[in-house]
């Protein structure tokens, strides 16, 4: 009998916290919905998993906490750590100016063959997207340039993505592209300069010497594949996931500082819909 009696009491605690947490929901979501109103808003918190293609980092795979906040009012958006603004429409096609935010970085205390560097910085970047929707097909022409003279280059990608679910609860799209980056870009993230061309000593094990010889990075295209989904569970909750994978080419994989030949990214969570925003976009309004 006592080994019943834990159970039921968590179970009525967690519908007692349910029941308080439920109404703390309902009274955000209406003060959301007056703020924000014919807006939608989307709001959740997931985790993110991504790896680095540094020679040998204290921690080549980072996981990190996502806050997901997604805002799209009339012509313009917010998604994740990308904003937009409609400039222009015509029949399926679509221009919008773009800001989004570039996090690859590294410091030069992460790895010993990244010792004596300057540590790399991520930046904003500003630039317009092309958009076509063709049925099902959906296609990208974007480029971005450096916004804060970080790396001071540019990147031009073009990128097409497919819906595969017919049914409106499950999304999957997959998708593939370009990358084309400019010199600047390259070899800010993945080239040494000729000050950084230093012998750095081992600090562990049995290594001798560490060379770091100067490299220049050319400009370079990369390949990319990915997936994203999502499964609405009503017209306020639903959970979502994306796994992405970035080749990278020789000029890339053959610096001194780089041992990967790709990087790989993947994030899910879980969203909340405020207002009736879930059920509209159910009725395509």
């Amino acid at each position: 009998m006592k080994a019943l009696l834990v159970p039921a009491c968590l179970l009525a605690l967690s519908g007692e916290a349910a029941a308080q947490l439920g109404g703390t929901i309902e009274k955000i979501d209406r003060s959301v919905t007056r703020a924000a109103g014919d807006a939608t808003v989307i709001a959740g918190a997931g985790i993110g998993v991504a790896t680095l293609p540094y020679r040998d980092l204290d921690d080549p795979t980072r996981v990190f906490p996502l806050p997901v906040i997604s805002f799209e009012s009339g012509r313009y958006r917010l998604v994740g750590k990308t904003a937009s603004a409609r400039l222009a429409d015509y029949e399926a096609l679509s221009f919008d100016a773009v800001a989004d935010i570039r996090f690859l970085n590294f410091d030069e205390d992460d790895s010993p063959y990244l010792r004596g560097m300057d540590d790399r910085d991520g930046t904003l970047e500003l630039g317009g997207r092309l958009s076509a929707e063709l049925g099902p097909v959906e296609l990208w022409v974007t480029g971005l340039a450096d916004a804060l003279s970080r790396h001071g280059g540019y990147e031009i990608s073009a990128q097409a993505q497919v819906e595969l679910s017919n049914w409106r609860p499950l999304s999957v799209r997959p998708n593939a592209g370009l990358r084309y980056q400019s010199s600047s870009l390259t070899d800010y993230y993945f080239g040494v300069d000729r000050d950084e061309a230093l012998a750095v000593n081992c600090i562990t094990g049995d290594c001798g010497e560490i060379f770091r010889p100067a490299y220049e990075v050319d400009d370079a295209v990369l390949p990319f594949v990915g997936i994203s989904a999502r499964q609405a569970f009503s017209y306020k909750i639903a959970a979502f996931a994306q796994a992405s994978y970035e080749f990278l080419p020789d000029t890339i994989a053959d610096s001194p500082i780089v041992e990967d030949e790709g990087r790989f990214t993947v994030f899910g969570g879980l969203v909340y819909i405020f207002g009736d925003a879930g059920r509209r976009m159910e009725q395509g309004r």
